[in-house]
């Protein structure tokens, strides 16, 4: 594409420049904004005639009145009825919410329609007509105020007859002491009629809880539960130690029992029927004397034949003897089985074991008895137990609903002695006391005169309004981020804000970059990824409407945040007019694009490399016609061969007014970063770049906002702002960043170890 094809006649464009009407029209909400960028202007016009129009309506004469006032004071409670408790409810100070006055809910009070109503009223106020005045004209003379710092109330009312004044605040006063005092014997009447109503019925309900208490004990056999559950939980343990111990002698006593069986080789039974047999003193006669028969019956079978009568005799005498101890044991046993002369013919041990025996059997028998009787009274004792609880919950419920009917019936009783002397000491002096009566002022005052003081409050807010509209229709720069895309439609990459601390120098050594600083380019960096997302350009252009919007701070400072991020950038300085980057950086322009373009110097030379990642080719001699050079074909050949060599490669390009050599470095880029200034670029001069950006159908990535205000910035948050994680970009520190490009291999050279603020160009570039 040729110069003639590029280069347009900018008296041209600029007479093709049209700010749509929209833009200019004055609305209610545009105003805002207008009048907040011309604040101060403004603001002196507005308090000027807003303080010459509150001179004017005081020493304007006004009409004359006369005023007079009174003082009523609020007291608290007295000591007597604190102690009754009855101040609660009927002091007027008594507040009933967390927010509410006091004295300003009684204000409202002394101010009511009724109160007003009743003075009228009573003092028969009429108009010039001879009908009773109305509320209104009363209550636009009349005025409650609180005294500082006290529970007093100034009521005032101004007239134009001394008497009347005094008299509507003396009668106001005096109805509205009667009213509270009407409101509180009110309130002890309700009270009273309620307590009177509640007390029988409190009564009963304590009765029958009572006796409901009562009758639970007496059916349940309950004296102190707590105490008999104590008691039967300590006979339960007693009774299972007892219950142990007879089970160790039941076990003892069977097998004693046993041993003696085997040794007497009978059973418990038969030794039981040979123990009663042997006790039995008739058995034991007549064994006696079988034993002696039997014995003599044996001599005499030593001496005579057993046909000789004595032997006869004795035998005869023997078997009714054993015949007789027969009949003795059977009457003895009863049913028993019958038992053997020879059972009864015992030894002395074995009548010791036999008595052993029988002694066993009668301890296990007992220990039996006292086993079972142990196992019935813990039966006893324990459904006695599992009984407790459902019992001792019964008996808290009772005694509870005993407890709260006690409560109850002793609170209202309390309460009904309350009402009872409330009822004699009741006096609405007790709460507000007229403690000042007005009195007919003997001076009339002066009337404030409102008229001249609305009329000069307009006229304030309308000079305002009107000085900040002039000022913004003088004014025909850009004035906010919102009217640079509104004119340009491009996306917002970022605002970088107007630093409040200036530099000392115009280079980047003459400070260090802040962090927030670092990372505002940081977020347009990221915005700028986003915004080519799709198609990534490397090779990016730099530029502005017009010269001094700080183009070249936001390119050298862009590129340093790119290069922090370990991305290598290459910046050349294209503003071959006025050429400003080597000074920035502090570098030598001996060698740059102009001489590398014109074959007086080599790549190599024209490149400084101020570390790893950044690299910096000054623009060289400045010449009269850049556009030659930038459509040249070493042009080209430069750029196909740092292209290999880095990620980035941004131009300082020149502005587009009024030369635009930027349409021709345009072509060989591969998207455009518009950096506008508001407050100092013209509108017509945004919209005339921006037409010749269009006609040469450049590619737009977008739009950055240089030197805008804290308060703007606040309320125009870029779009894309910190989602560099969104683009895949971490950053790769956090702090300063003069420390940060001494780390490692991200650091940038001595003699550039300083990046720029814009804050700080001694002229606009």
């Amino acid at each position: 594409m040729t110069d003639k094809n590029i280069v347009l006649d900018l008296s041209e464009h600029y007479g093709d420049v049209e700010i749509a009407q929209s833009d200019d029209s004055i609305g209610l909400l545009s105003c805002l904004p207008i009048l907040k960028r011309n604040w101060l202007p403004c603001s002196l016009i507005f308090l000027s005639v807003f303080g010459a129009s509150i001179l004017a309506s005081v020493l304007l004469p006004g009409s004359t009145s006369y005023k007079s006032s009174g003082k009523l004071l609020f007291q608290a409670s007295d000591a007597k009825s604190e102690l009754t408790g009855i101040a609660e409810n009927l002091d007027p100070l008594e507040s009933t919410g967390v927010l509410s006055n006091p004295l300003s809910t009684q204000s409202t009070i002394l101010t009511s329609g009724f109160l007003i109503e009743d003075v009228i009223s009573s003092l028969d106020l009429r108009n010039e007509e001879g009908d009773l005045v109305g509320n209104k004209s009363v209550l636009e003379n009349l005025a409650v105020e609180q005294l500082p710092a006290t529970d007093i109330l100034k009521v005032a009312y101004q007239s134009d007859d001394p008497q009347l004044a005094a008299q509507v605040v003396n009668e106001l006063m005096r109805l509205y002491v009667l009213f509270i005092e009407q409101e509180q014997k009110a309130e002890i009447v309700a009270a009273k009629t309620f307590v009177d109503e509640q007390l029988p019925r409190l009564k009963a309900d304590l009765n029958f809880a009572s006796r409901a208490l009562e009758q639970f004990k007496a059916e349940n056999q309950v004296v102190a539960l707590d105490r008999q559950a104590a008691e039967i939980t300590s006979l339960l343990t007693g009774l299972d130690q007892q219950l142990n111990d007879t089970l160790v002698s039941l076990t003892a006593v069977n097998a004693q029992a046993a041993d003696l069986s085997q040794q007497l080789n009978i059973d418990v039974r038969e030794a039981i029927d040979l123990s009663t047999v042997n006790e039995a003193s008739g058995v034991q006669d007549v064994l006696e004397q079988l034993h002696a028969v039997e014995t003599e019956l044996s001599t005499q079978r030593g001496l005579y034949l057993p046909q000789h009568p004595t032997v006869i005799n004795l035998q005869n005498q023997a078997d009714k003897l054993a015949e007789l101890l027969q009949e003795r044991v059977n009457i003895v046993l009863s049913d028993s089985a019958a038992v053997s002369l020879q059972d009864l013919q015992l030894g002395s041990l074995q009548q010791s074991l036999l008595s052993d025996l029988v002694k066993t059997e009668s301890d296990r028998i007992l220990l039996e008895t006292q086993l079972e009787a142990f196992n019935d009274l813990k039966r006893d004792y324990t459904n006695k137990a599992t009984l407790f609880p459902s019992l001792e919950r019964r008996q808290f419920e009772l005694q509870q609903n005993l407890t709260n009917a006690q409560s109850s019936y002793d609170e209202l009783l309390k309460r009904s002695q309350e009402i009872k002397l409330a009822e004699i000491q009741i006096d609405g002096s007790n709460y507000v006391q007229i403690i000042e009566n007005a009195r007919p002022p003997k001076e009339q005052t002066s009337a404030f005169n409102p008229l001249v003081l609305s009329a000069g409050t307009f006229l304030a807010l309308g000079l305002a309004v009107a000085t900040g509209l002039l000022l913004d229709r003088i004014d025909k720069s850009v004035k906010s981020v919102s009217e640079f895309t509104r004119i340009l439609n491009y996306p917002l990459l970022g605002l970088v804000p107007e630093f409040n601390k200036a530099l000392e120098g115009n280079s980047l050594g003459a400070r260090s970059i802040s962090q927030e600083t670092l990372e505002i380019y940081r977020g347009i960096y990221s915005s700028l990824k986003v915004a080519n997302f799709d198609s990534p350009a490397k090779i990016i252009t730099v530029t502005s409407s017009v010269h001094g919007e700080g183009k070249s701070e936001v390119t050298a400072n862009l590129a340093a945040a790119i290069a922090h991020s370990r991305r290598r950038v290459l910046l050349i300085d294209a503003d071959l007019r006025k050429p400003v980057q080597h000074e920035l950086w502090r570098i030598d322009n001996d060698a740059g694009l102009s001489h590398l373009l014109s074959e007086k110097s080599a790549l190599e030379e024209s490149i400084h490399q101020l570390s790893p990642h950044l690299s910096v080719m000054t623009a060289g001699l400045a010449v009269a016609e850049p556009s030659l050079f930038f459509e040249s074909t070493q042009m080209k050949e430069m750029l196909n061969q740092v292209k290999e060599e880095y990620d980035y490669i941004i131009f300082d390009a020149a502005p587009i007014l009024p030369e635009p050599d930027v349409l021709m470095l345009g072509q060989v880029s591969e998207g455009i970063v518009f950096v506008g200034q508001p407050k100092y670029v013209r509108k017509a001069d945004v919209v005339a770049a921006n037409q010749l950006m269009e006609k040469a159908k450049l590619s737009i990535i977008g739009l950055v906002v240089n030197r805008v205000s804290r308060n703007e910035q606040q309320e125009n948050r870029a779009p894309f702002s910190n989602v560099y994680r969104v683009a895949g970009e971490n950053p790769t520190y956090q702090g300063d960043f003069q420390n940060a490009v001494h780390d490692g291999d991200t650091g940038l050279k001595t003699s550039a170890n300083k990046v720029f603020s814009n804050s700080g160009l001694n002229s606009r570039r």
